[in-house]
């Protein structure tokens, strides 16, 4: 998706007011210039569109300091939303940002995993979106988190998950984000990404590419239970 997109074009209209008029988005959390912040998260969400008609439940896993949820509630009016972050002191700075941001909003809640937020929201979401974890991340990481949300797959729901998907795995400098095992950037391959959905018994789906700058493509994938 880009700015010249059909799919952007509908993603850009705005019906309503963010609950958090204020709000941009840091530094830490993404790219923060306009259209392209954005145009990110209608990339994750245009993947799982269909299941946003409605009242939908929705977990933000890597959530920042609620770059999405803002970006959604400019569009969507009936939803709940759930925000979780890694344990230590970046995730949690993000998550006290976010609430202070969004305090307003009963809507929208957000905690650390490892919580009791992070059951309640496994076992209440339909959509789970991971927007830019994968690619700070090692495989074997990346399959824990996806056993920890399996359960919203297995009655159905999706993962929209970004990836590097390149001709090798590699990784680029680690101790992103205060975690030795979190890098700038980690590439996967495509077997790799076929070889954990047969592990994990899932199907994948690319639905979407965001272009963060040369040699930054994000190729988004809808993750859901093979049938």
């Amino acid at each position: 998706m880009n700015a010249q997109s059909e799919t952007w074009k509908f993603w850009s209209n705005q019906t309503y007011a963010s609950s958090c008029p204020s709000y941009c988005v840091g530094h830490a959390d993404g790219t923060p210039a306009e259209p392209g912040s954005s145009i990110w998260c209608a990339s994750l969400l245009e993947s799982a569109r269909d299941r946003l008609s409605g009242p939908f439940v929705i977990l933000d896993w890597g959530c920042g300091d609620g770059r999405l949820l803002d970006f959604m509630t400019r569009r969507f009016k009936e939803f709940e939303y759930y925000g979780i972050e890694r344990p230590g002191e970046h995730g949690s700075s993000r998550i006290v940002q976010a609430r202070a941001s969004f305090a307003s909003d009963p809507r929208a809640k957000f905690d650390v995993y490892d919580t009791p937020l992070e059951k309640e929201a496994v076992g209440r979401a339909g959509i789970v979106v991971m927007g830019s974890v994968a690619t700070h991340i090692p495989i074997p990481m990346f399959e824990i988190l996806l056993s920890r949300i399996l359960p919203v797959l297995e009655r159905g729901g999706v993962l929209i998950s970004s990836f590097f998907i390149r001709d090798r795995y590699a990784f680029q400098n680690g101790t992103c984000y205060g975690h030795d095992d979190c890098y700038r950037w980690v590439s996967y391959t495509q077997e790799q990404v076929d070889g954990i959905c047969q592990k994990m018994g899932l199907s994948a789906e690319q639905k979407e590419l965001f272009d963060a700058g040369p040699g930054c493509i994000h190729q988004i994938l809808r993750f859901q239970k093979k049938q």
